[in-house]
């Protein structure tokens, strides 16, 4: 069965690069065959009918343009986040959560730092 998640695998560490699920409420796993998810890459989700992402606290880095032109209204991005690269949501998400204990709402405008 073929996994709904393309990956790059280097240093033991797993970054998804692309998704081809159905799935528009997305919970990304923590492992991928074992290795720790610790990054989403470049437009890896892109143009994607998503409507809610999940971000296991095991990422640390969100490329650019990871989440552009999609159709989310909520993020759940961990506090483990430190870096989250330009255009990664564009102008598209009304809510932000940040996973701290708190599920603070922020708005969004173009650029999240965290």
């Amino acid at each position: 069965m073929r996994s709904e998640f393309e990956t790059a695998v280097a240093n033991g560490q797993v970054t998804i690069t692309g998704y081809h699920g159905d799935a528009q409420d997305v919970h990304i796993p923590d492992q991928i065959n074992g290795l720790p998810v610790t990054a989403i890459g470049e437009e890896a989700f892109a143009e994607m009918p998503l409507t809610s992402v999940t971000i296991p606290n095991s990422v640390t880095n969100i490329g650019y343009g990871a989440f552009a032109n999609t159709r989310l209204t909520s993020v759940t991005i961990p506090n483990s986040v430190t870096n989250i690269g330009d255009s990664t949501f564009d102008d598209d998400v009304e809510i932000i959560r940040v996973d701290d204990g708190s599920k603070k709402s922020l708005s969004m405008s173009p650029v999240l730092t965290v």
